[in-house]
């Protein structure tokens, strides 16, 4: 007798631009897009930098797992996936904060 047992799937999310583009973000990053969509600062992200008074709208990425909880029938493992974005920024050196302050104050 097999056990039947359902995946679950978190996804992320696309912050609306309203310049035309779709920014994608994962769940730790909601927070910081709530707060400078509130304020109109600018802010960075794993896949792009973008202003707050920007942002059109947030939805869920229905194109993208980040999180699968599944069950290994020939194992009879749990296990949990995670696949969060890549950091396009990565080694990069920020060290004039007037990139992330509001640009040229």
């Amino acid at each position: 007798m097999s056990e039947t047992v359902k995946a679950t799937i978190k996804r992320g999310y696309l912050v609306k631009m309203s310049v035309g583009f779709d920014l994608r973000i994962d769940a730790d990053e909601l927070p910081m897009i709530v707060t400078i969509w509130k304020s109109g600062d600018i802010g960075k992200f794993r896949q792009g930098i973008i202003k707050g008074s920007y942002i059109a709208g947030v939805i869920e990425d229905r194109e993208r797992i980040v999180v699968e909880h599944d069950f290994n029938p020939n194992t009879g493992e749990r296990y949990e996936r995670v696949r969060l974005l890549a950091d396009v920024f990565k080694g990069a050196n920020f060290t004039d904060k007037k990139l992330l302050e509001g640009g040229n104050q």
